[in-house]
Protein backbone atom coordinates (compact mmCIF):
# COMPACT_ATOMS: atom_id res chain seq x y z
CA UNK A 1 0.00 0.00 0.00
CA UNK A 2 1.37 3.39 -0.99
CA UNK A 3 0.40 6.42 1.03
CA UNK A 4 0.66 9.96 -0.24
CA UNK A 5 0.52 12.21 2.81
CA UNK A 6 0.39 15.37 0.72
CA UNK A 7 -2.79 14.18 -1.06
CA UNK A 8 -4.93 15.05 1.94
CA UNK A 9 -3.90 18.66 1.59
CA UNK A 10 -4.76 18.76 -2.13
CA UNK A 11 -8.22 17.37 -2.86
CA UNK A 12 -8.91 16.16 -6.38
CA UNK A 13 -10.37 18.80 -8.69
CA UNK A 14 -14.06 18.43 -9.34
CA UNK A 15 -15.67 18.66 -12.74
CA UNK A 16 -17.36 21.97 -13.30
CA UNK A 17 -21.15 21.65 -13.03
CA UNK A 18 -23.30 22.40 -16.07
CA UNK A 19 -24.01 26.10 -16.27
CA UNK A 20 -27.56 26.99 -15.28
CA UNK A 21 -30.11 27.28 -18.04
CA UNK A 22 -30.05 30.82 -19.33
CA UNK A 23 -33.14 32.87 -20.01
CA UNK A 24 -33.95 33.10 -23.71
CA UNK A 25 -33.56 36.46 -25.43
CA UNK A 26 -37.11 36.26 -26.75
CA UNK A 27 -40.09 34.22 -25.62
CA UNK A 28 -40.22 30.54 -26.48
CA UNK A 29 -43.12 28.12 -26.49
CA UNK A 30 -44.43 28.50 -22.91
CA UNK A 31 -45.07 24.80 -22.26
CA UNK A 32 -41.83 23.46 -23.79
CA UNK A 33 -38.75 23.74 -21.55
CA UNK A 34 -35.30 24.68 -22.77
CA UNK A 35 -32.72 21.91 -22.50
CA UNK A 36 -29.05 21.12 -23.06
CA UNK A 37 -28.28 18.66 -25.85
CA UNK A 38 -25.28 17.45 -27.80
CA UNK A 39 -25.73 18.45 -31.42
CA UNK A 40 -24.15 19.50 -34.72
CA UNK A 41 -24.77 22.94 -36.23
CA UNK A 42 -24.59 23.17 -40.04
CA UNK A 43 -25.63 25.48 -42.87
CA UNK A 44 -27.75 24.13 -45.73
CA UNK A 45 -29.36 25.40 -48.89
CA UNK A 46 -33.07 25.92 -48.37
CA UNK A 47 -35.10 27.20 -45.48
CA UNK A 48 -33.93 27.40 -42.84
CA UNK A 49 -30.25 27.68 -43.66
CA UNK A 50 -29.17 27.02 -40.07
CA UNK A 51 -29.99 23.54 -38.79
CA UNK A 52 -29.13 21.77 -35.57
CA UNK A 53 -28.95 17.96 -35.64
CA UNK A 54 -29.31 16.30 -32.24
CA UNK A 55 -26.58 13.65 -32.17
CA UNK A 56 -27.74 10.08 -31.60
CA UNK A 57 -31.18 10.85 -33.04
CA UNK A 58 -32.68 11.87 -36.37
CA UNK A 59 -34.17 15.03 -34.86
CA UNK A 60 -33.50 18.33 -36.61
CA UNK A 61 -34.10 21.83 -35.29
CA UNK A 62 -34.57 24.76 -37.70
CA UNK A 63 -32.88 27.95 -36.52
CA UNK A 64 -32.94 31.62 -37.38
CA UNK A 65 -35.24 34.58 -37.32
CA UNK A 66 -36.30 34.07 -40.95
CA UNK A 67 -37.47 30.55 -40.07
CA UNK A 68 -39.38 31.89 -37.08
CA UNK A 69 -41.17 34.40 -39.31
CA UNK A 70 -42.03 31.63 -41.79
CA UNK A 71 -43.64 29.67 -38.98
CA UNK A 72 -45.71 32.64 -37.82
CA UNK A 73 -44.05 33.01 -34.45
CA UNK A 74 -45.76 36.20 -33.19
CA UNK A 75 -43.86 36.24 -29.88
CA UNK A 76 -40.39 35.88 -31.47
CA UNK A 77 -38.02 38.83 -31.51
CA UNK A 78 -36.77 39.45 -35.08
CA UNK A 79 -33.82 41.45 -33.70
CA UNK A 80 -32.51 38.60 -31.54
CA UNK A 81 -29.24 37.07 -32.73
CA UNK A 82 -29.49 33.67 -34.40
CA UNK A 83 -26.47 32.26 -32.55
CA UNK A 84 -24.78 32.82 -29.19
CA UNK A 85 -21.66 35.03 -29.45
CA UNK A 86 -19.15 32.20 -28.88
CA UNK A 87 -20.70 30.18 -31.73
CA UNK A 88 -21.14 33.18 -34.03
CA UNK A 89 -17.43 33.93 -33.65
CA UNK A 90 -16.32 30.51 -35.01
CA UNK A 91 -19.14 29.34 -37.28
CA UNK A 92 -18.48 30.14 -40.96
CA UNK A 93 -21.65 29.14 -42.79
CA UNK A 94 -21.02 26.46 -45.39
CA UNK A 95 -17.30 26.16 -44.58
CA UNK A 96 -17.45 24.45 -41.19
CA UNK A 97 -19.69 22.72 -38.68
CA UNK A 98 -19.85 23.19 -34.91
CA UNK A 99 -20.38 20.21 -32.65
CA UNK A 100 -21.17 21.24 -29.09
CA UNK A 101 -23.47 21.05 -26.13
CA UNK A 102 -26.20 23.52 -27.02
CA UNK A 103 -28.92 24.99 -24.84
CA UNK A 104 -31.95 24.80 -27.11
CA UNK A 105 -35.36 26.37 -26.62
CA UNK A 106 -38.02 24.93 -28.96
CA UNK A 107 -40.49 27.44 -30.37
CA UNK A 108 -43.17 24.89 -31.22
CA UNK A 109 -44.11 21.43 -30.02
CA UNK A 110 -42.44 18.42 -31.62
CA UNK A 111 -44.22 16.97 -34.64
CA UNK A 112 -42.67 13.62 -35.62
CA UNK A 113 -41.07 13.75 -39.06
CA UNK A 114 -40.92 17.58 -39.11
CA UNK A 115 -38.14 20.05 -38.46
CA UNK A 116 -38.76 21.79 -35.13
CA UNK A 117 -38.18 25.56 -34.96
CA UNK A 118 -35.95 26.51 -32.05
CA UNK A 119 -33.47 29.01 -30.66
CA UNK A 120 -29.95 28.32 -29.45
CA UNK A 121 -29.44 30.25 -26.22
CA UNK A 122 -25.96 29.06 -25.24
CA UNK A 123 -23.23 26.62 -26.23
CA UNK A 124 -20.25 25.01 -24.52
CA UNK A 125 -17.56 22.43 -25.38
CA UNK A 126 -17.32 23.62 -28.99
CA UNK A 127 -15.59 21.47 -31.61
CA UNK A 128 -15.11 23.07 -35.03
CA UNK A 129 -14.61 20.87 -38.11
CA UNK A 130 -14.40 21.64 -41.82
CA UNK A 131 -17.75 20.99 -43.48
CA UNK A 132 -16.23 18.54 -45.96
CA UNK A 133 -14.80 16.39 -43.11
CA UNK A 134 -18.23 14.87 -42.51
CA UNK A 135 -18.97 14.10 -46.17
CA UNK A 136 -17.97 10.69 -47.52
Amino acid sequence: MILFPHAANHPLPRAAPDPPLLRPIGPTAPDIPCTWLHARLEAYNGAPTLRLFQLGTQHVFGLGTSYEATHHCPHCNPNAPDLPPNVDKVFIGFKNVVIADFQVCPLQALRPGHMQPARIIAAKNLIIQPAHALQN
